[in-house]
């Protein structure tokens, strides 16, 4: 039920579903995965990590456990990047803009 919700952009209400999922099976691998999969949907990647690492406890070689979880972790590193070259660019503006100001004020 989680999943036809889910494609209907539920989310809320997908999420309450396979919660309630959870709460009935609490070690089933695949409602474990389709809570991880909704909360990387909804953008809540951390969230999404937690349970994909309840699965990987579960079963270590899970093969979309493991794929889903290397996306989740290259979206992270290249966002935390992104904000490393965003500070990188703000300094070399910034440097840049005192070097006209002070060029300004020699003439």
């Amino acid at each position: 039920h989680g999943a036809f919700l889910a494609q209907y952009n539920q989310m809320g209400k997908a999420l309450q579903q396979f919660q309630k999922s959870v709460d009935l099976l609490p070690d089933d691998v695949e409602i474990l995965l389709g809570i991880a999969s909704q909360r990387l949907n909804a953008n809540e990647l951390d969230k999404a990590v937690e349970l994909l690492d309840r699965v990987l406890t579960k079963d270590p070689d899970h093969v979309q456990a493991l794929v889903t979880k290397s996306k989740i972790l290259i979206k992270k590193a290249e966002a935390s990047e992104g904000a490393k070259q965003k500070e990188q660019l703000t300094t070399a503006i910034d440097a840049l803009t005192l070097a006209v100001i002070q060029a300004g004020l020699q003439q």
